[in-house]
């Protein structure tokens, strides 16, 4: 790598971070020409850095006036929190794994994806199971559609519109105006269901985690040979006890730290 080349790197991220400072810590959202005067960069580079922060789900761009803020995927510096809560929940989801015979995950909001921060396996042989670290798409998963619910629907709907709504099976939603309705759904009853949505053999349910500065939510993945609809109930009324659980020991925890919720 040339010097000239290196110095263009570390230029491009100054320049990101910059930008990510004055919309961060701006307290109302900003026009493209506002944040060009407060940058002082290219129209171009502009364009191509609020792109990205958009994809990303760091920004969130509000279709009717075309201003930018900060949006659900931006990194809030809590990472220490969710590995805390990742540390107090490993041994309740192994109990609750050992309860169901099938897998639980712990996910948290990624941008604009759900990523996976905890795994405990089924110990069936024949499972549903997701990669530590990996990814999935908001739309078509119990943990991302339950995470949406949390928003208001102001916000909601600016998170919709800049959503990829990929199809994965028959039963992926589609459409922002289904996705709304799914929402609502998921709000009244207190869970959501990837019902073949993911994928067209297995089942999730998912419920959020209440206490958490970040968006984190668990949920039960299992072949949807045995987790058919008339059992979704049941495994939710599961769920939420074991958040509850959840809750309790991180109370305790918070209690012996001098801390409160």
């Amino acid at each position: 790598m040339t010097d000239a080349s290196e110095r263009y790197q570390i230029q491009s991220v100054e320049r990101a971070l910059d930008m990510i400072t004055i919309i961060s810590e701006t307290e109302r959202p900003l026009t493209f020409t506002e944040i060009i005067e407060m940058t002082g960069l290219p129209k171009s580079s502009t364009f191509r850095y609020l792109s990205t922060m958009v994809n990303r789900g760091y920004f969130i761009i509000d279709p009717v006036d075309n201003t930018y803020r900060i949006g659900p995927g931006f990194p809030m510096g809590h990472n220490d929190m969710s590995e805390t809560i990742k540390d107090l929940a490993t041994p309740i989801m192994k109990k609750l794994s050992i309860k169901l015979g099938e897998t639980v995950n712990l996910g948290v909001l990624a941008g604009l994806t759900i990523k996976y921060i905890k795994v405990v396996e089924s110990p069936r042989q024949i499972r549903a199971s997701s990669r530590i670290g990996s990814r999935d798409s908001l739309h078509c998963t119990a943990l991302g559609k339950v995470i949406l619910s949390k928003f208001e629907n102001s916000e909601l709907g600016l998170i919709l519109q800049a959503i990829e709504f990929t199809k994965k099976t028959s039963k992926t939603i589609l459409t922002v105006s289904d996705l709304k309705n799914e929402v609502q759904k998921i709000r009244a009853r207190g869970y959501a269901i990837d019902d073949l949505e993911n994928d067209s053999e297995c089942r999730c349910v998912a419920v959020n985690i209440p206490f958490s500065a970040q968006n984190l939510a668990l949920s039960v993945s299992a072949p949807s040979s045995r987790l058919p609809l008339n059992q979704v109930n049941h495994v939710a009324e599961n769920l939420i006890e074991t958040v509850n659980e959840l809750v309790e020991a991180s109370k305790a925890l918070d209690s012996l730290n001098g801390l409160s919720h």
